[in-house]
């Protein structure tokens, strides 16, 4: 399913050693291992939050945008079932919920 610690932070490494010197080279070559940067991290991410739990069928994420379906993306890549929640929504409705706590009508 996921690769061990160690051996993903070997692969952080090689990552990094090899889009560094890609990004100097234009533009598109930048975002190129802007990408294989980010992916690599969210990817790291998951395998440590996976390695030190007991088994999971799936996750609620949290998120909104581009960055919330990278996380979507890499999680179902993992075989995991993705519950998906509006980060803004979220946060509007946790807002509203203390509001009405302090302030009842």
């Amino acid at each position: 399913m996921v690769a061990s610690a160690g051996f993903s932070l070997v692969r952080l490494t090689a990552s990094v050693k090899a889009a560094l010197p890609a990004a100097k080279v234009s533009a598109s070559a930048t975002a190129d291992a802007r990408a294989q940067l980010s992916g690599t991290l969210i990817g790291l991410e998951i395998a440590g939050a996976l390695a030190g739990s007991d088994p999971v069928d799936g996750v609620c994420l949290v998120g909104s945008g581009g960055l919330g379906t990278l996380y979507r993306t890499a999680l179902e890549s993992q075989g995991l079932n993705v519950r998906a929640v509006d980060a803004d929504e979220a946060v509007r409705a946790g807002l509203s919920a203390a509001a009405r706590a302090i302030w009842p009508l």
